[in-house]
């Protein structure tokens, strides 16, 4: 199938992007888009729970309509991301937002009861499909930082599309990313001690792949780095406050000599400007990102194509 006919599949499904990272304007329409959710509705019709039954039934139609459109159009042969697990995640997620997080004896049984009709459509509606299946995770339950797990699957996801509009768009964006990327270093961080080549049974499935898009790697390659550098440095030096005078302490009490070694800033502590936000997104599939960028009056539209060697 041609790039423009999957293009025109994808736009007809989930209609003109709403967020500027992938993962968010899927995520959103995952939650929010109702086209052809009737579709699955007698799929889903056997879930039965006093509280919130219809938002339940609702979710578990999402899931099956994102198994049988995104995932069914996504790529197969060698993904940098797994939308799959992130169908799981979304899910459990969704869910938590429906009953609140701390009631886990509603979000047990609920996810219980879209996993297996997520098995079954499997097994009876889309059985013959030529790709791998999207299976159901079941383990999410049990995992503590399921949400960090969340995060570092968008990222794998999201990290083209944000160097992207970093690279090739100056000022606000550039700054609004470079910060973006600061904050993923240290979701790299947390799980680097569970992606240890002694052992790795806890470390995420995609951390080898996306370990080569680590934040620190791409943050001196941005071309406002420089730029950023010096914004940090000198806040850090205003926060300092100016220099003590000769034959003043630090602390202002003066010829004490006494260095207090007290009330340093800590620079990393220390908030860049947060920028504004335009509207932008792209198609994950496709490799396609469709920027608008809205001035008053003025909208200029791009299309940029990505890729790397595999």
């Amino acid at each position: 199938m041609g790039r423009a006919k999957l293009i025109e599949q994808f736009m007809r499904a989930f209609g003109a992007p709403e967020k500027e990272l992938l993962s968010e304007d899927l995520y959103f329409k995952f939650k929010h888009d109702t086209e052809n959710l009737a579709e699955y509705k007698e799929d889903c019709s056997s879930i039965k729970l006093l509280p919130k039954n219809d938002k339940v039934i609702e979710l578990c139609t999402r899931v099956l309509r994102y198994l049988k459109t995104t995932y069914a159009w996504s790529n197969h042969e060698n993904p940098d991301y797994d939308v799959c697990m992130l169908l799981n995640y979304w899910t459990y997620y969704r869910l938590n937002e429906i009953f609140g997080s701390e009631d886990t004896n509603s979000i047990y049984p609920a996810f219980a009861q879209i996993q297996r009709i997520w098995n079954t459509y499997n097994e009876k509606k889309i059985k013959e499909v030529p790709y791998p299946k999207c299976q159901p995770h079941f383990e999410i339950h049990k995992e503590l930082d399921w949400e960090k797990r969340k995060e570092f699957c968008e990222y794998c996801l999201d990290y083209k599309t944000a160097y992207g509009l970093a690279q090739n768009y100056e000022g606000k964006y550039c700054e609004k990313y470079y910060e973006y990327f600061e904050k993923k270093a240290d979701m790299f961080k947390y799980f680097e001690p569970f992606c240890s080549p002694s052992d790795r049974e806890e470390c995420p499935k995609f951390y080898d792949k996306c370990k080569q898009y680590h934040p620190k790697k791409i943050l001196d390659k941005l071309r406002c780095h420089e730029e950023m550098k010096k914004k940090k440095e000198d806040a850090a030096a205003a926060q300092a406050g100016p220099a003590p005078q000769h034959g003043e302490s630090a602390d202002g009490d003066p010829h004490s000599g006494l260095p207090t070694g007290e009330g340093s800033p800590d620079s990393s502590s220390l908030m860049a400007v947060s920028p504004g936000i335009a509207k932008q997104a792209g198609d994950v599939f496709l490799g396609v990102i469709v920027t608008s960028m809205t001035s008053g009056f003025l909208y200029r539209v791009s299309t940029i194509y990505f890729y790397y060697e595999q």
